[in-house]
């Protein structure tokens, strides 16, 4: 699967979310109105009575219109209800204070909860979800601040699950005044989406053979360190390293072989240099470290140390032994000169 398929299929999935979400929040205005409708109907009928002078007619007419607003009601309720069932994301609709008042079977299948339990019940009781550093996120509180949210990407551990990578929105429910009633919330299941779309962004800046930076990733940062160079007291180290033998290996045991030299080799450099720098390899024998924010004495040492570790390497294979061997170039920069 390319990454212009797979960004194609989330975004026609979070329009269909969308289009859900926007259905929903029409259904359930629609009911609110109905409600209102039945109300100005009762009190319709309540003010017949208190007026003997009107006529039976009046009072057959507000009858009928009650009735009629109740039978819409039951019809609206009853459309909403077959609506929120059919959805495959959890939907779960609270008060201003949190507290549930509905939770489709979506929802209960996410939190592993039995239908009707979780009504009056606190929604932050319920559904703990916490950011990628492992802060929890009172639901009620940041929509009441931000009025309204849309596409958050949170973790939640379900009960009896691992954690899973959850993206919800939430919008606020107005009755027919336009009066805030209550806060539904749309939860989905995105962990494949999420996992996948990581799998093609390591795919697209590293390298399939050794698992490093590849050039196009090794160019970005690079750049991004030139960029912080308006900072004179800072420096970086470019260490360039280009195998000498690694042809002969090629050439005299195959590919295989050579694909081996280069995975032991990566894991061999990455073992001597800092956490925080980085290793790419550019392409054939040919790799690169950055290092940020270095001294120029620490850069040359480095330097020195890779430079031993791979002369006094040697490569067996199949009964041979090589000697690899390597050219290395140091380039160390600064807003002030270019050494």
């Amino acid at each position: 699967m390319s990454e212009n398929n797979s960004t194609a299929e989330l975004k026609k999935a979070i329009a269909i979310k969308d289009e859900t979400i926007a259905s929903l929040n029409a259904d359930l205005k629609k009911l609110s109105q109905a409600h209102d409708e039945v109300l100005a109907s009762k009190e319709a009928a309540q003010s017949v009575g208190k007026h003997p002078q009107n006529n039976d007619t009046q009072l057959f007419t507000a009858r009928q219109s009650a009735a009629l607003s109740r039978k819409e009601l039951e019809i609206e309720r009853d459309f909403m209800r077959t609506t929120m069932n059919s959805i495959r994301e959890a939907v779960i609709v609270t008060d201003l204070s949190g507290i549930i008042q509905f939770c489709n079977p979506a929802g209960h299948q996410l939190l592993g909860t039995q239908k009707g339990s979780l009504r009056n019940k606190q929604l932050q009781d319920v559904l703990l979800i916490t950011t990628d550093e492992s802060i929890p996120i009172d639901l009620i509180n940041l929509h009441i601040e931000n009025n309204k949210l849309e596409h958050q990407i949170s973790f939640f551990k379900p009960p009896l699950g691992e954690q899973i990578i959850i993206e919800w929105s939430s919008n606020l429910i107005h009755n027919k005044k336009n009066q805030p009633q209550g806060i539904v919330f749309t939860i989905k299941d995105v962990t494949d989406a999420h996992q996948l779309k990581n799998q093609l962004t390591h795919q697209a800046t590293h390298d399939a053979l050794t698992g490093l930076i590849n050039r196009l990733e090794f160019d970005r940062r690079l750049k991004n360190c030139l960029s912080s160079l308006h900072n004179r007291h800072i420096k970086h180290g470019l260490i360039y390293i280009d195998l000498d033998q690694f042809k002969i290996v090629n050439d005299t045991c195959g590919h295989q072989a050579g694909d081996q030299l280069l995975r032991q080799l990566s894991s061999l450099i990455t073992s001597k240099i800092r956490g925080r720098d980085t290793l790419a390899r550019l392409g054939g024998d040919e790799f690169a470290v950055l290092l940020e924010n270095c001294p120029p004495n620490v850069i040359r040492k480095v330097a020195e140390e890779l430079l031993k570790i791979i002369q006094d390497y040697r490569f067996s294979w199949e009964n041979k032994v090589f000697d690899v061997g390597a050219s290395i170039g140091i380039a160390i920069f600064s807003s002030s000169n270019h050494q």
